[in-house]
């Protein structure tokens, strides 16, 4: 059936079939032609599939008041929206795949568009079904989508891609409802949002996956501010692309990866799983709760309210990574993982405006034969490798703390216990005008450090600042000597921070 020209209409008060019977049947809507319907279905019936459904060409349109079923039983048929072609489709469900596979929706070229007000559904039934919008196409879903609906829909995918190229969620995406090995892809520029995103939502939806790419945009907001990506089972995947949500959940066996890419959070972060990013950017503007595994290398992570390391947490840190706290953002380091805990190449930065306040909490222990009597002194160690001081290892180590703006900022216990804390550093940089406080039970070891004053330092009850120097005690008055490492470490971070 062809349906061409611009005042060509064909109008049905009832619903439109594409292939009751028989295999390859076609509607093609082109040259501003234009179909009306109250629900259109394409392979309805038991048969060889293979329909297709065809609207091209600026001002052609097919308008369902119902909804669109691409293949409810017959399998392998095809919608093509193309050159400015548009669907538009009503407020309940939308199906690619009701009970068969392989069938697929391409949406593509500039001012193409499905525009549907409810619920989309990519795989209801069957599996291998696929929705691709691409070179600047468009599709709008005013309800949910899932891709893989039920238990029996495998291997379903969505595509986004190319510039401009979008798919607008209105509410709730989900990638493997009940159906396992599906697949949102959002490449080349492309752009999905949604208002919420769950991936692997029930416990048969295993394998499914998030692939955002080569310059693609994955955004989980909404008006209210609360829109939640929720990682359940599978992974999500950021790879020079970026990622934007309010709120963001990874749990338990899953993996949240963002190589060469930006991810940004608005809200609270809560990692079960394993987060990764390599050469990457994070920017965390709510708290940070981290219960599982956080991996950088290198990668400049900025937060701007608390990190808290529960006692399941560890960090493993490499060089070149720099973690900047600012926005009177505090560490709180309650981890027990000191097995795997490995900060000992990164950078921890703190700075804030000079009326704040932030605090590191020391989750390390005074190990070994060092000074335990607290004061402002140095300590003499064999080696001044950090390698080779056992102190540095398995204990929480960091490479370098700086402590940069005019600030007051404390290095405090896990508790008031009567543990003793060791804190220990290999480089200390500390700000001309910023202040530094040591709680009771706490002492604080570094290899080399800048220039600072003993009057920045308060050491409350037994705490103890020390620099470790090779195998002699040097007078107290060398502890505020300038380290030319720590100068070239300050440097190195602030000159990163300014890109």
């Amino acid at each position: 059936m062809l349906v061409t020209g611009a005042n060509s209409l064909w109008h049905n008060s009832g619903n439109l079939s594409i292939g009751t019977l028989g295999a390859g049947n076609q509607l093609v809507i082109t040259n501003g032609g234009r179909v009306n319907a109250a629900n259109v279905n394409i392979g309805p019936s038991t048969g060889a599939g293979g329909h297709r459904l065809v609207v091209t060409g600026s001002n052609s349109l097919l308008n369902i008041t119902g909804d669109l079923g691409v293949a409810n039983v017959a399998p392998s048929n095809r919608v093509t929206v193309s050159d400015g072609g548009v669907i538009t489709s009503g407020s309940t469900v939308s199906q690619i795949g009701g009970n068969s596979a392989g069938n697929v929706v391409l949406v593509t070229d500039p001012g193409s568009r499905w525009t549907m007000l409810g619920q989309l559904d990519v795989g209801f039934l069957g599996d291998g079904n696929m929705l691709i919008v691409s070179n600047a196409g468009a599709v709008s879903t005013g309800g949910n989508a899932l891709i893989g609906r039920d238990d029996s829909s495998e291997r379903d995918q969505v595509i986004v891609t190319g510039s401009t190229s979008r798919w607008d969620v209105a509410r709730t995406l989900t990638v493997g409802n009940l159906g396992s090995n599906c697949t949102l892809l959002v490449s080349d520029d492309g752009t999905v949002t949604a208002s919420n995103l769950i991936v692997g939502a029930s416990a048969t939806a295993i394998n499914n996956a998030v692939i955002v790419t080569n310059g693609g945009s994955l955004f989980v907001t909404n008006a209210l501010g609360q829109g939640l990506l929720s990682l359940r089972r599978g992974t999500v995947t950021v790879d020079g692309s970026t990622l934007t949500a309010n709120r963001l959940l990874v749990s338990n066996s899953t993996t949240l990866a963002v190589n060469n890419g930006t991810i940004t959070v608005a809200g609270i972060l809560t990692n079960h799983g394993t987060v990764t990013m390599t050469n990457a950017v994070g920017r965390f503007a709510g708290p940070v709760v981290n219960d599982g595994a956080w991996i950088t290398d290198p990668t400049t992570n900025i937060f701007q309210s608390d990190y808290t390391a529960t006692p399941n947490d560890y960090i493993q840190m490499s060089a070149g990574d720099v973690y900047v706290f600012s926005n009177a953002a505090n560490f709180v380091n309650l981890s027990t993982q000191s097995n795997q805990f490995d900060t000992l190449a990164g950078t921890f930065l703190f700075n804030s405006d000079p009326t704040a306040t932030q605090s590191f909490t020391v989750a390390g222990l005074n190990l070994g034969n060092l000074d335990t009597d607290g004061g402002l002194n140095t300590v003499p160690v064999p080696t001044l490798d950090p390698d080779l001081l056992p102190q540095f290892s398995n204990n929480f180590a960091l490479g370098t703390l700086i402590v940069d703006p005019p600030f007051q900022f404390s290095l405090i216990g896990p508790d008031s216990g009567p543990t003793t804390h060791g804190l220990f550093l290999t480089n200390l940089v500390i700000d001309p005008g910023a202040s530094i406080l040591i709680s009771n039970n706490v002492q604080v070891y570094f290899v080399t450090s800048n220039g600072w004053n003993s009057s920045q330092i308060t050491l409350v009850g037994n705490a103890g600042l020390h620099q470790l120097v090779l195998d002699v005690v040097v007078p107290e008055p060398s502890i505020f000597l300038l380290c030319a490492s720590g100068l070239a470490a300050l440097s190195a971070v602030r000159r990163r921070l300014a890109r």
